[in-house]
């Protein structure tokens, strides 16, 4: 591997992330322990994988191509050395962060829109904001956390005009 990211932490020492593999063109995402790294699966025809987060129960979220191409990206979510369980697709999908109840967040468009992920189902973050706050928002960007109550933390958003701002979301139900 060329070069490699850790981008997820878990309090049980479970560490995730991905390595890039310029000569072959790959990423492959893995999940590291004690000083062992166990690779994970990309969803088949996929040749990039990315682990991004993983809550207390080793639940690891992500994304995986499907045919060899960023478009292709999609949300997945690996449980040990299972094969990816494919989440949702969209331009571009990619899962940041997953919290104990299973509730994922992540962008789709190349980071353009965060997305919330819940059983199965995609929703902007845009449309979580409550109503008394929607006229100062148009856009939220990359969610980088998601907490056990559901609070999402995330940057890169167009706040009244302004863009590089911080934002910590209370979504509506």
């Amino acid at each position: 591997m060329t070069r490699s990211w850790l981008t997820g932490l878990n309090a049980k020492g479970l560490a995730v992330g991905w390595a890039w593999n310029s000569s072959s063109g790959s990423g492959h995402a893995f999940r590291y322990q004690n000083g062992k790294i166990a690779w994970l699966s990309p969803l088949e025809n996929g040749r990039l994988a990315k682990a991004k987060g993983i809550n207390a129960r080793g639940t690891i979220v992500g994304m995986s191509d499907t045919g060899g191409t960023l478009d292709s990206a999609r949300v997945v979510s690996w449980q040990g050395k299972a094969a990816p369980v494919d989440l949702g697709a969209g331009r571009y999908t990619e899962g940041t962060a997953i919290n104990n109840s299973g509730l994922i967040v992540g962008y789709t468009g190349y980071g353009l829109e965060g997305i919330r992920v819940r059983d199965g189902v995609l929703a902007r973050l845009s449309d979580l904001i409550p109503p008394e706050q929607q006229s100062q928002w148009t856009l939220l960007g990359i969610p980088s956390a998601i907490n056990d109550n559901g609070l999402i933390a995330g940057f890169d958003s167009r706040y009244n005009g302004n863009s590089d701002v911080a934002y910590l979301l209370r979504p509506m139900p």
